[in-house]
């Protein structure tokens, strides 16, 4: 049918955008002419006579409002034609994951050459829009500036390197503007035109540091070399889990002026270090578990403590913390920017670091010569791997070394010869040991009922990030179990310490008569002593949820076998039960979030947009993902792009069944109860209705980037989740009983 119609195949998508239809599916059903179309796009088009600032009063040059627009068009008059046009569009500024903002109100004006101030380079110029009533009042006017206080410009670099900004080279050589062999010596850099570069044009140029970025990527820039580097100046965001590298969001806030400097570390090798000129707004810490990073002082180095620890940063003293550095000689870019800073690094012996150093980089450990030699001296698989991070080694590949007499090799490679090798390890196994089941905490029962009668006793578990415990069986008074149970896992999987005040012991919660069996599991009661347990409260996670190790992983997971068989020795569970547990379909990692009814309340975070839980019955489980503010999805360079919710605030909700319009059952969210306000901090993506308790979720029916503040009811539709089109909507079916048509 779309082949008769002729209408394009977008239009036989189940799901598109509204940027997309307006810009693409409209076109083939336009009735007006070719020529018509033309003037139309003339009508909307603002002529540039001239780009230089001291000959826009003699050529006439008008001013104009661009003030709302995503894209101002612009035409390029050219002196050697004056028929000849060139049109160009200007956009304000993308922001993360490309969605656009518009031009702010007041942006009234007109494009010009910025020419920099010596000491700046001459490719340090750019296209700029002066904001100016009028030509006459361009020395008054000031520049467009971004939200962050910057400049907007286009710079030289791109104006040089891409075939869209033709029309405003022609003009600007034309106008004697930048010299031809500066735009040659451009196009001939080898870098990629392609992202949002921020040029750097000398290593001790200022520049603004987000700190709630963590991580920011430059591009140092000079007639002759281009080299762009990204670099993860907080130094914390990469953390090892389950022997991964995970990259985590900056816990910091705050917005600092910097600049770089070089400095030698102390094994000689030249490194890039971050000079504190000034705090914009004060940085702060909103996970203080994470709080590794000095506050930042003008004139001071950016420094971390050296050892990350869960002492606060007021009780350091400033021997505790190291400069935050990037070394040129081990990190991926470093041999580039020391060519641009032109300094001749240090030869490297070729020895693999990890047979120098107890702790190494990714970057060393990638070098070909270190298998073939770990091959040679029999060392565990896990050296065998090209990458290895420093936590890992510690863990395990110096375990190998742990014996009591020393261990002496040589080996030979490119560049040293005769190198000696020592390791050795003082203590016993014993002594290990000992040291150990000094620090366990033995459980007799978890049965409150027993506690007094068994003398259970309580402990103190504040400031640990694990907590490990023995688990006593009565058939073996000398058998012990031992488990460890971490607090929780933020968004970044990185684990808290327990916090002040925990003290207590650990069992087993049986849930209320309404819920399920399954519904029960190991939590820790805070009190004095067993014999306040009445009068004791559940150790809270930082959201207010009980910490609660979920009686299925209790059931599925080998690691609480101990707890496993206390539970069934004082009938605290049917076997039966962990038996259904058991067989279970269902992916034991990760953490799941349990919801044993459709209608069972839970708490919905907007600014994350989306959550995943999983529906589980003795019979069945599913895990279901939903990004419930789905709606922001955008469609940049022909590719969907998820955005992150631009919402902040708490609602209490639970699911429900819908029939929609097609007679398809769905899932929709009902507001029970607003916790913290719901607001959007960003107006031209406020697209969801404010929730009131009582009501449905609902979103605009009409998402754009015009969006009209105040809108009526009928202007709104359901926020729902199709059974039968979305992936886990079957399973959700079958565990609410339905059938689907």
């Amino acid at each position: 049918m779309s082949r008769a119609l002729g209408p394009p195949g977008i239009l036989l998508r189940c799901q598109t955008t509204t940027v997309v239809w307006q810009a693409t599916a409209c076109r083939p059903f336009s009735t007006s002419s070719t020529q018509c179309d033309k003037s139309k796009r003339e009508r909307g088009l603002r002529e540039i006579k001239t780009l230089d600032p001291s000959k826009m009063s003699q050529m006439g040059q008008q001013v104009f409002d661009i003030s709302g627009f995503i894209t101002a068009c612009f035409q390029i008059l050219s002196s050697s034609s004056q028929k000849k046009k060139s049109a160009v569009q200007v956009r304000f500024k993308h922001r993360k994951h490309g969605i656009q903002q518009t031009f702010p109100s007041g942006s009234i004006g007109s494009l010009y050459y910025y020419r920099p101030a010596p000491p700046m380079p001459d490719i340090a110029g750019g296209l700029r829009f002066r904001s100016m009533p009028h030509i006459d009042a361009f020395l008054d006017g000031k520049d467009l500036l971004h939200p962050d206080g910057s400049p907007w410009q286009v710079p030289l670099c791109k104006l040089a390197r891409s075939s869209f900004w033709e029309p405003v080279r022609s003009k600007l050589l034309e106008e004697s503007l930048v010299d031809s062999t500066v735009l040659a010596d451009l196009i001939g850099l080898k870098m990629s035109i392609k992202g949002g570069h921020r040029y750097l044009y000398s290593l001790d140029q200022p520049f603004e540091l987000d700190m709630s970025a963590g991580t920011f990527c430059k591009t140092l820039i000079s007639r002759s070399i281009a080299c762009q580097f990204v670099w993860d100046v907080t130094d914390i965001s990469f953390i090892t889990v389950g022997e991964r590298q995970r990259n985590d969001p900056s816990p910091y806030t705050g917005r600092i002026r910097v600049r770089f400097e070089l400095k030698t570390l102390p094994d000689s090798t030249p490194a890039l270090v971050v000079r504190v000129l000034d705090v914009l707004t004060p940085v702060e810490c909103h996970q203080p578990n994470l709080d590794w990073i000095k506050r930042p002082t003008p004139g001071e180095l950016l420094s971390r403590i050296r050892k990350r620890t869960n002492v606060p940063l007021a009780n350091l003293s400033d021997d505790d913390f190291r400069p935050i550095s990037y070394d040129l000689q081990n990190r991926k870019c470093g041999k580039d920017i020391a060519k641009f800073a032109g300094i001749t690094m240090p030869r490297s012996l070729g020895l693999p670091g990890i047979l120098l150093h107890c702790q190494t980089t990714t970057v060393v450990w990638q070098a070909t010569a270190c298998r073939p030699m770990s091959r040679a001296l029999g060392l565990p698989g896990i050296l065998l791997r090209c990458q290895t991070t420093t936590v890992v080694w510690q863990a395990t590949a110096c375990r190998l070394f742990s014996v009591n007499t020393a261990l002496c090799c040589q080996v030979e490679c490119s560049g040293c010869s005769n190198i000696v090798l020592e390791f050795s390890q003082t203590s016993s196994a014993q002594y290990d040991k000992s040291e150990k089941e000094r620090g366990l905490r033995e459980i007799k029962t978890l049965d409150p009922s027993k506690m007094i009668q068994m003398g259970q006793e309580v402990f103190d578990i504040s400031g640990f990030l694990t907590a490990c415990f023995l688990i006593l069986s009565s058939s073996s008074q000398k058998k012990k179990f031992m488990l460890f149970g971490p607090y929780k896992h933020n968004e970044g999987r990185i684990r808290q310490a327990f916090p002040s005040g925990s003290i207590g012991s650990l069992y087993y919660y049986r849930p209320a008569p309404l819920m399920p069996d399954i519904a029960g599991g190991l939590r820790f009661r805070l009190m004095p002593h067993v014999e306040a347990f009445a009068d004791g409260k559940d150790l809270l996670n930082p959201d207010g949820s009980p910490w609660h190790v979920h009686l299925c992983k209790l059931a599925r997971t080998k690691s609480w076998g101990p707890v496993r068989s206390k539970l069934l020795e004082e009938s605290l569970v049917d076997p039966t039960v962990l038996a259904d547990l058991t067989r279970l379909e269902m992916d034991p990692k990760g953490r799941h979030i349990y919801l044993y009814s459709l209608d069972q309340p839970f708490e919905l975070d907007m600014s994350t947009g989306t959550f995943c839980k999983t529906l589980i019955s003795r019979s069945m489980a599913c895990q279901f993902k939903w990004h419930v503010t789905e709606m922001f999805q955008v469609t940049v360079g022909g590719k969907q792009r998820n955005v992150p919710s631009p919402y902040t605030g708490r609602i209490r909700v639970r699911l429900e069944l819908k029939t929609l319009p097609d007679s398809t059952p769905a899932l929709v969210v009902r507001v029970l109860d607003v916790l913290t306000p719901v607001e959007c901090h960003q107006p031209n993506l406020d697209w969801i209705k404010r929730p009131i308790p009582g009501e449905l979720l609902s979103c605009a029916k009409n998402r754009n980037y015009y969006q009209p503040a105040n809108l009526s009811d009928d202007d709104y539709r359901l926020i729902f989740y199709n059974l039968r089109k979305r992936k886990y909507g079957k399973d959700i079916a079958k565990f609410a009983g339905i059938t689907l048509p």
